[in-house]
């Protein structure tokens, strides 16, 4: 399998001009939803708890671009979100597609999520059409 990988970045804290801070790296992944149909999705993998209100970007790897069966639904500059970010079966923020050198995401924290000790923060980034209840991960 051809895996996409991806690199999350944040804008450096307000009054401090060094650009986009790393954040954490994510993957592309397939998932069946129950009625047998694949569907691509992307597992985010931050180095911190992502608050409330805090903003994150999804950019692809080096050399790649954004699978086309994750940006075919929707286009840059669109105001709908397009992708519903969840942690475990919560909903927990949106994302928009954003066109700068390369098509890349941007991804809002809508609800704070406590973290959990020995546990590492994941959040799963679904296109809007689908919904996590539906999905199972592939074997």
């Amino acid at each position: 399998m051809n895996t996409h990988t991806v690199v999350l970045r944040s804008p450096s804290p307000k009054g401090q001009n060094s650009g986009l801070e790393n954040l954490g790296v994510g993957f592309c992944d397939t998932v069946t939803l129950k009625g047998g149909e694949k569907k691509m999705t992307i597992h985010l993998l931050p180095e911190k708890v992502i608050e409330k209100g805090e903003t994150m970007m999804v950019f692809p790897g080096k050399g790649r671009a954004l699978p086309e069966e994750l940006t075919g639904h929707t286009h840059a500059g669109d105001r709908k979100p397009g992708y519903v970010m969840y942690h475990k079966d919560r909903p927990v923020g949106s994302g928009w597609l954003h066109q700068g050198k390369k098509l890349f995401l941007v991804l809002k924290m809508n609800h704070s999520v406590p973290p959990v000790e020995g546990e590492q923060f994941k959040l799963t980034l679904f296109p809007r059409f689908v919904l996590p209840s539906t999905a199972q991960h592939r074997v």
